[in-house]
């Protein structure tokens, strides 16, 4: 069985509107606030799936807050971005992208 892997945290700035162009993904975009996911790593961890390894779903949770989370407010991984979103969030939605390995 395969477990998925968490590529990327990403917080908008909420002044970000109406969305994010191709190649905004950056570490020096000062409208993003990245959290650390996959063993420490901050960032944009785009799908890389291996060759001849089939289909790869790669999935993208998307959050609307009532509320910005704090810029001094820490984030050391997924956990904390749940504990401080919890109780704030307005909608969620998912996407789900596929890629050929």
């Amino acid at each position: 069985m395969t477990h998925p892997g968490l590529h990327t945290i990403a917080l908008l700035d909420p002044a970000t509107t109406p969305g994010l162009a191709e190649g905004d993904l950056t570490p020096d975009n000062k409208a993003i606030r990245y959290a650390p996911c996959v063993r420490g790593r901050t960032g944009y961890l785009g799908p890389r799936p291996l060759p001849g390894h089939g289909l790869h779903h790669y999935g993208f949770h998307l959050y609307a807050l009532s509320t910005p989370v704090p810029a001094d407010h820490p984030l050391t991984g997924l956990p904390d971005v749940l504990t401080a979103v919890s109780g704030h969030v307005l909608a969620a939605a998912f996407l789900e992208g596929i890629k050929r390995g």
